[in-house]
């Protein structure tokens, strides 16, 4: 049950992520305009208006990939594991 509610929770996000970012792309000059509109400096403008969408992009990609884990055993051989 856990399983099946992780899922649906990351689908949504998915899914709420992808209908931010993919309009973006689709109506980039009015996107442009209103964050050339911001109180944002002006050379930023071309920089974020690309970036944003593609960050959106890398979230939705990045939600869709299957979790590692976020601690692993230290290997024994490493810096770590010899005396000084």
């Amino acid at each position: 049950m856990a399983t099946l509610l992780t899922y649906l929770i990351v689908a949504l996000f998915v899914l709420l992520w992808a209908y931010t970012a993919i309009p973006k792309f689709f109506k980039f000059r009015s996107f442009y305009h209103i964050l050339g509109s911001q109180a944002i400096p002006k050379w930023s403008v071309p920089i974020l208006s690309v970036m944003i969408p593609l960050v959106e992009l890398a979230v939705v990609f990045l939600l869709q990939q299957k979790s590692t884990p976020a601690h692993e055993e230290p290997c024994s051989a490493g810096w770590a594991g010899k005396n000084m």
